[in-house]
């Protein structure tokens, strides 16, 4: 292959190929490598050796762009290079001349037709909730209604708490000494049941029953409740439900908790019959 001075590659004029130092030969649409004479660098490929040969031009019509821009300008020449021949890109191109003045403002063109309508937009966002309006003026008193229908009676309450015990009276007048009687003497016995139910839930129900025993009759009892470790309210938490004979030999009391005693209180309850014999 012959150097600068002889008929270049591709068609490209001897100047081209000078410029790079490249050697290649192309033939059948196969680009080989060839040695070339020192101290020539060889160009392997007609891609490189259009890189080599345009860099001139790319420099001249690429100085107005950056990045992007100019990467993809230096592109364009050099594909060209390669699609056709070397030889495009021994173009001489001359230097950016200076900016011209600024020409006359031309003259106002006539007023345009008027355009049709546009298409309805889309509807946009609801916007954003207005502040409160201020408060109204305070409205006339209205006249006064008729009288309501009466409403229905309501159901009973629950049964309240017990009172508290009374302060003992005042002993009243002895009386006079009735007639003695013809009856004769009975003996009474008392019987009695207790049991401690701790701190009573609300809604308890206690019953106890005091027994006389076989031959006996209770002709009277009674109940008893006591709290210890607690304090004057713990008295009213519990409601007697009733005290009776049983059975005839026996008394019952029966009570129920109305509300929880309190902290350390201890409900102690106690059952008593008075017993006589039966005749």
């Amino acid at each position: 292959m012959r150097q600068a001075g002889a008929r270049g590659v591709g068609g490209a004029p001897p100047s081209v190929v000078g410029v790079v130092g490249a050697c290649l030969w192309l033939g059948r649409g196969v680009v080989e490598a060839v040695r070339c004479p020192a101290p020539l660098v060889p160009v392997l490929t007609r891609r490189a050796l259009c890189r080599a040969a345009c860099q001139p031009l790319v420099d001249q019509l690429c100085v107005g762009f950056t990045g992007r821009e100019a990467r993809r300008c230096q592109r364009g020449i050099v594909t060209t290079c390669v699609v056709t021949a070397p030889s495009v890109c021994a173009v001489s191109v001359g230097p950016v001349g200076p900016v011209g003045a600024t020409g006359p403002i031309g003259p106002t063109g006539p007023t345009g037709a008027t355009g049709p309508t546009g298409a309805m937009g889309v509807v946009g966002p609801v916007g954003p909730t207005g502040p409160p309006g201020a408060t109204g003026a305070t409205g006339d008193v209205g006249a006064v209604g008729p009288p309501g229908v009466s409403g229905v009676t309501g159901p009973t309450g629950p049964t309240g708490l017990t009172g508290l015990t009374g302060s003992t009276g005042v002993t009243g007048a002895t009386g006079p000494t009735g007639p003695t009687g013809s009856g004769s003497n009975v003996a009474v016995t008392e019987v009695t049941v207790g049991q401690n139910f701790g701190r009573a839930s609300p809604g308890l129900v206690i019953s106890l029953t005091a027994d006389c025993g076989p031959g006996m009759r209770a002709v009277s009892g009674g109940i008893d409740t006591t709290v210890v470790n607690g304090n004057d309210n713990d008295l009213m938490r519990t409601i007697l439900l009733s005290s009776h004979a049983v059975a005839v030999r026996s008394w019952q009391g029966t009570s129920v908790v109305n509300s929880r005693l309190s902290q350390s209180a201890e409900l102690l309850y106690a059952v008593t019959a008075y017993c006589i014999p039966v005749p």
